[in-house]
């Protein structure tokens, strides 16, 4: 295959004044494949050809993230949204010249809108982080695929998913006036209205607790214990059964 891959990136960061500061980040990636049909010729590559499929994608993110500093803390408000757009396609002998040789035809779309706030404040050898967030995540699939086996079948998927995703967390770290050693803990819960399983935040609380101790120049010993829940993929969350 002959793969072609273009990205662009860019940053964006002022200060209004000593207290007000703000970050644009975007981030973007094309990634254009063609079949190189003139590589065949021998059994291994025809056999290659045969079966890969042609793929296209297209992905950004792009981000802002407000800071006020205010005494020895500060406050941050982040805004940003992902999104990924996957397309593979795939015809029989590589034949484009009728729609009925077409055995694949993929297309997924992920989006993700995400919003956190998040205060940190610094009192003597204490540090105390508090903070919301929220996440509004948009899954489609539509699936067109043909398998051939003793008997062949035809596949017809098509799939939407969205829903809402909130989080809360608090953290306090100590370190010492040498930084020789650091205690760390900390506690978040997440919620989903995905399921009546999941909208209850009590029901994923992940406690988390971490020591460092420098016990001699550039050598630290580091111990830490929590619990972390995440979501399956967005293709688990919204497979369903064909109709």
């Amino acid at each position: 295959f002959l793969p072609t891959f273009s990205d662009i990136q860019f940053k964006v960061k002022t200060r209004f004044d000593s207290r007000h500061e703000l970050t644009i980040i975007g981030i973007a990636g094309i990634d254009n494949m063609k079949l190189n049909k003139d590589a065949g010729g021998t059994e291994d590559r025809d056999y290659i050809l045969s079966y890969l499929p042609v793929i296209q994608q297209e992905v950004f993110t792009l981000g802002a993230a407000y800071k006020y500093y205010y005494g020895k803390s500060n406050l941050g408000l982040y805004l940003s949204h992902s999104y990924l757009n996957n397309r593979n396609t795939k015809y029989l002998n590589n034949d484009e010249t009728s729609d009925a040789n077409l055995t694949l035809k993929y297309k997924s779309v992920e989006q993700e809108t995400k919003f956190r706030i998040e205060n940190i404040s610094r009192i003597d050898r204490f540090r105390i982080t508090a903070g919301m967030g929220a996440e509004v995540p948009f899954y489609t699939n539509n699936t067109f695929q043909k398998i051939y086996t003793i008997n062949p079948v035809t596949v017809n998927y098509q799939t939407d998913l969205s829903f809402l995703k909130y989080s809360f967390f608090v953290s306090g770290s100590y370190t010492s006036a040498d930084e020789s050693f650091t205690a760390a803990l900390s506690l978040r819960t997440d919620a989903a209205t995905f399921s009546d399983n999941l909208s209850n935040p009590l029901e994923q609380l992940s406690p988390r607790f971490s020591l460092s101790y420098r016990f001699a120049k550039d050598m630290y010993l580091n111990a830490g214990i929590g619990r972390y829940y995440q979501l399956p993929p967005f293709t688990a969350l919204g497979f369903k059964n064909q109709a």
